[in-house]
């Protein structure tokens, strides 16, 4: 086959998870775009495709031949091919044969360590369909599976049985084997409204073809079909969807093929559950998309998209009516039964709940919680009154985990805490902080809102570093089972956002005091402070800040993230002055002098009044120390303003002064002057570690 062709592969499932869907897929086609650019046959484009049943791929203009390759043999030694009159051997002939060719059209490759016999030649490129039929077995079976299950009585293994597969290039079927099947060139629709075989005779027309079987290929266009159904189907109701996060979108995307949305209702009086029992019930448990009102208000409808475009969708509505109720019943049992006790009155339960390993029980968690929270409030400025809720709220964060309501949905954990606290007369503060405990849950979710929910959501996540620290349970490679960089950053971005501001490494200490009767906490601290640091990193390149202005600021500031982002935003505006240039030059110089000099300026008694630039670089730091100090102590842009004005005294110091002058007293003074000059700037940021600063652009 000349020219380009089009190229279609299908992997044909029951039904996937929504989870594993698009990795697979993805895998699928960067696997074929390798594999076919390793062999010259890079295609345009090339498009993925999944869904529940399907994981295909489309590469566009797939050239049909691959490019002819020269190839060089090297074949024995000159030692070994020739005896000592130069007569071919026995080993010369043979591999001449091997290549199809007489012992003197063989060349001579000249290396190194001798002469040998080589065999040069073209290797003509195959078609790319044979070399497609070699290589799609391997892409196929080699897939990044989660899990692995068989089926029948074969060998073959996937995530879900494999029930087709399908191999087109142009109008030509591939029929590559795996998993028990041979490859050919129909797909199937869908599973119901069109269960036969769907023809793909152009790999070009797959999603269109599919589209005709009832089967949205393609996963935006299927996500995209998806929300603006439930927008449409809430309108029809006079509503709109509630809150709901894109992931429940992308779920819902995953379990259909051809999305019909269908709106039901279950009684009013299951509101009064609240709703974040109502919408976990139906958005987690049953992927249904609650309601609002026009006022805002949740109400006691729903929109559910379902894989069928049923002839009686009254029928389809009765059927989610039926299956809903029966979980809103559960939560009602759970959530009045629970009522019936205080929630303190669950702490006893914790004392059976593990915690982690060698870290004890959630009961003592909470009681290194409590004390935590309360000097995390006290860190932040609050008032006695919210150091006390703060407190309370730490001794009863963790008792609704062994509520009926928690247990049978555990994506309420903190919520169900707070509303049970609140039912049970405990202040608002306290309430509203055990129910924030767990915020932010992701890079996208909201921060807690009430100081004494910050206090505890910091002493919380900080009392489990610490502790998985200790025990030795900190992330290695991919795996992070205690969700430790989850919770690293859930307490940076607390922090870095906190408008009081809050210098970590205290209450870090403060947590590993807590560990006294465990692992040995304070001896890695040092470890998790490197891992915060590297987190807090992260972070900041995220946000736009350059590496060197990273680097700098993070080589001197504490683990203070409100204070590391100030002071990387002033070291941003300093980089672009004229004078940044320089003073980043003289420093980098300065702290090598002072590294070369060693302890020079320690064991020699300065002596000696400073003259010329040396008195002037002197004056001119006085004066600049003088004006720092009258700033706030948060003015890292006003006080590197200042340091700025240093650049033609330390220029001119540099020009004229000696530094290492023979007089031991004068080199010492003038390395004092130089180390004072440096202490100024890294009580910023270490400026020497500045790159393409203003002045040297």
């Amino acid at each position: 086959m000349s020219g380009v062709s089009d190229l279609v592969v299908e992997i044909g499932t029951e039904e996937l998870p929504y989870a594993a869907q698009a990795p697979l897929a993805l895998a699928l086609a960067n696997g074929l775009e390798k594999a076919l650019g390793e062999r010259g046959l890079t295609p345009a484009d090339v498009t993925p495709y999944w869904g529940p049943r399907r994981l295909a791929v489309v590469a566009a203009a797939v050239p049909g031949v691959e490019p002819d390759r020269p190839v060089e043999r090297r074949g024995p030694s000159f030692k070994v091919a020739f005896d000592g009159e130069g007569r071919p051997t026995k080993a010369a002939e043979g591999f001449a044969r091997s290549a199809g060719v007489a012992v003197d059209a063989l060349e001579t490759l000249e290396v190194p360590e001798g002469k040998w016999l080589v065999h040069r030649y073209t290797e003509k490129g195959r078609p790319a369909a044979e070399v497609l039929a070699d290589m799609l077995p391997g892409l196929a079976t080699s897939l990044p599976l989660p899990r692995r299950m068989r089926w029948g009585s074969g060998d073959a293994v996937f995530l879900r049985p494999v029930r087709w597969l399908l191999a087109r290039l142009g109008r030509d079927v591939i029929p590559f084997e795996a998993f028990g099947l041979t490859a050919g060139g129909d797909s199937f629709g869908h599973r119901v409204h069109h269960p036969g075989a769907v023809a793909v005779r152009k790999p070009a027309e797959y999603a269109e073809r599919l589209a005709a079987a009832r089967v949205m290929a393609d996963p935006e266009a299927r996500f995209i079909a998806v929300r603006d159904m439930v927008d449409g189907a809430a309108r029809g109701i006079d509503g709109v969807p509630a809150p709901t996060s894109t992931e429940l979108y992308t779920e819902i995307a995953g379990m259909v093929e051809w999305p019909v949305a269908v709106t039901g209702g279950f009684e009013r009086r299951f509101l009064e559950l609240g709703e974040a029992v109502v919408v976990t019930t139906l958005a987690h448990h049953q992927r249904l998309v609650p309601v609002r009102g026009a006022d805002g208000a949740l109400t006691n409808h729903f929109v559910a998209v379902v894989n069928l475009a049923s002839r009686d969708p009254e029928a389809v509505r009765h059927g989610l009516e039926r299956v809903v109720r029966p979980r809103l019943e559960d939560a009602e049992f759970y959530f009045h039964r629970d009522l019936k006790r205080p929630l303190g009155d669950h702490g006893e339960e914790l004392e059976g709940l593990g915690f982690a390993p060698r870290l004890g029980t959630m009961a003592e968690k909470g009681r290194r919680v409590a004390p935590l929270a309360a000097r995390t409030a006290e860190a932040l400025g609050q008032d006695r009154e919210t150091v006390a809720a703060a407190r309370r709220a730490g001794e009863l964060a963790k008792c609704d985990l062994v509520t009926g309501m928690v247990f049978e949905f555990p994506e309420l954990q903190g919520v169900m805490g707070g509303i049970y606290a609140r039912r049970g007369g405990e202040p608002d503060a306290v309430a509203d902080a055990i129910a924030e405990q767990y915020r932010p849950a992701g890079s996208d979710d909201a921060l807690p809102q009430t100081a004494a929910g910050t206090a505890l959501a910091i002493a919380d996540r900080l009392d489990t570093l610490v502790g998985c620290f200790a025990a030795g349970l900190e992330p290695t490679g991919a795996k992070d089972p205690f969700g430790l960089r989850r919770a690293a950053f859930g307490v940076l971005r607390i922090a870095a956002e906190t408008p009081a501001g809050l210098d970590l490494g205290p209450l870090m200490q403060a947590a590993a005091d807590g560990y006294r009767d465990g692992p040995d906490a304070v001896r890695t601290l040092p470890a998790l402070t490197d891992f915060l640091r590297e987190r807090l990193r992260s972070l900041l390149l995220d946000g736009g800040r350059s590496a060197d202005v990273v680097q700098a600021v993070l080589a001197v500031a504490p683990l203070a993230p409100r204070e590391v982002l100030a002071r990387a935003e002033a070291l941003s505006g300093f980089r672009k002055r004229p004078e940044a240039g320089a003073l980043a030059a003289a420093n980098k110089r300065i702290a090598n002098i002072l590294r070369q000099a060693g302890e020079t300026a320690d064991s020699v008694q300065p002596a000696g009044a400073a003259e010329g630039a040396e008195a002037t670089l002197e004056k001119a730091l006085a004066t600049a120390r003088t004006r720092m100090d009258t700033l706030a102590a948060d003015d890292f842009g006003g006080a590197l303003e200042v340091l700025a004005e240093l650049r033609d005294p330390v220029d001119r110091f540099f020009d004229e002064v000696l530094v290492m002058d023979p007089d031991p007293a004068v080199k010492a003074r003038r390395l004092t002057l130089l180390a004072s000059l440096r202490k100024a700037f890294l009580e910023i940021a270490d400026v020497g570690e500045l790159q393409g600063t203003g002045a040297e652009s």
